[in-house]
């Protein structure tokens, strides 16, 4: 059965499961999902994935959403292909990575970033026109167009009505000073173990390359990379990384973004015509 992956080119978290895909090796087919158009919440889309949020894969009757479920799933699926998910310690190692990764929320560094910017060293290549268009869109494109769709859709309307609720009291756009210190702080320690265990791995494995938990690209690693070259694109690898302030993270970087898998799955940004 083919998989079909529906995503957005730029989409931090489609980025994650079009990584996991090259490196298993799974033919896919594409399905892009305009994020700018609100094309999340179209009736066709809604009905295939009530959540309405990018990106899902579909496989045979399944519709599997939310990145961790879905790289878990391909391991259940294609157990033959690269396992991202060891077994044993290592597996540990790369569950709490994984996990820690996933604690760091796009959104809340993204907009952080664009309302205190006095905190950073420098703002980098992403687009920075895309930020208010992007708040715009979630407090005020999807709202409305979620009133208007659910009295054309009445079989969809309480997931219309669910979506203007939700809207109402996210706070996507307007994190505190305090809150995104405290953004920044959680990302600060989980560089510093990514340091620590990237050195613990390099001393495990003598000979020939190695990722961040072994010898092999494992869940932890696309979390990590897809983390770590949006924040280099933010221009924060100054803040974290470079300057010898954390070189094993910054060679690892380097190391991971010249494959061919980082370079088809993740997309470079012109920070001044990209529009």
């Amino acid at each position: 059965m083919a998989v079909t992956l529906y995503h957005e080119d730029i989409s931090y978290y489609s980025q994650r499961v079009r990584l996991a895909l090259l490196e298993k090796g799974i033919q896919y087919e594409s399905k892009l999902v305009s994020l700018a158009n609100a094309e999340i919440i179209d009736p066709w889309f809604l009905r295939l994935n009530p959540i309405g949020k990018i990106p899902i894969i579909v496989h045979g009757d399944k519709v599997v959403n939310e990145t961790a479920r879905i790289l878990e799933y391909l391991d259940q699926a294609f157990p033959s292909e690269t396992p991202l998910h060891p077994p044993g310690e290592e597996g540990k190692r790369v569950n709490y990575f994984r996990d820690f990764a996933d604690s760091v929320f796009i959104g809340d560094l993204m907009a952080g970033i664009y309302r205190h910017p006095h905190l950073l060293p420098k703002f980098g290549h992403f687009p920075t026109w895309r930020i208010p268009l992007i708040i715009k869109l979630i407090h005020e494109d999807i709202p409305t167009k979620s009133a208007e769709l659910a009295e054309k859709h009445p079989d969809l309307k309480d997931i219309y009505l669910g979506k203007i609720e939700e809207k109402k009291i996210e706070a996507w756009g307007s994190p505190s000073e305090e809150y995104f210190k405290k953004v920044l702080k959680n990302i600060e320690q989980l560089l510093t173990e990514v340091e620590q265990q990237l050195q613990e791995t390099k001393t495990k494995i003598a000979d020939g390359e190695s990722f961040l938990c072994g010898k092999t690209v494992s869940a932890a690693d696309i979390f990590l990379i897809v983390l770590i070259n949006r924040m280099k694109q933010y221009g924060l690898g100054d803040m974290f990384w470079t300057n010898g302030k954390r070189p094993l993270v910054e060679s690892y970087l380097e190391w991971m973004m010249n494959r061919e898998n980082c370079k088809n799955a993740l997309p470079s940004f012109n920070p001044v015509t990209e529009k």
